[in-house]
C-alpha cells in the first residue's frame, strides 16, 4: 500500500511503514522508519551527481534487495549491475 502526498511516499511493508521522501525529479533522496524500539532511523539514503551516478558525503552507499529501495534515480528501478 502507498499513501502519495506531495514529495513524502508512505510504504506498508513488513508490518511498518517506511517513508520516502522524494526530490522535485522523482529521484528517491532518504527513506526512513521506526526501528524496533519505535525510534526513527534512516533505512536509505541517497545523492546524485547530474549524470545519475549516487554519491553520499559519509561515504556510504545503501542498496536494498527488493521492494522500495529498487527505486533510485528518476524513480527507475535499479538493475542488478547496479545502474
Amino acid at each position: 500500500m502507498v499513501f502519495v502526498y506531495e514529495k513524502l511516499y508512505i510504504y506498508f511493508e513488513n508490518n511498518k511503514y517506511i517513508y520516502q521522501y522524494k526530490d522535485h525529479l522523482g529521484n528517491a533522496r532518504i527513506s526512513f522508519g521506526r526501528n524496533s524500539a519505535g525510534v526513527l532511523e534512516i533505512t536509505d539514503a541517497n545523492d546524485y551527481d547530474p549524470f545519475g551516478m549516487n554519491y553520499l558525503k559519509t561515504g556510504n552507499a545503501f542498496y536494498g534487495q527488493g521492494s522500495y529501495k529498487n527505486y533510485k534515480y528518476n524513480g527507475k528501478e535499479l538493475q542488478e549491475t547496479g545502474m
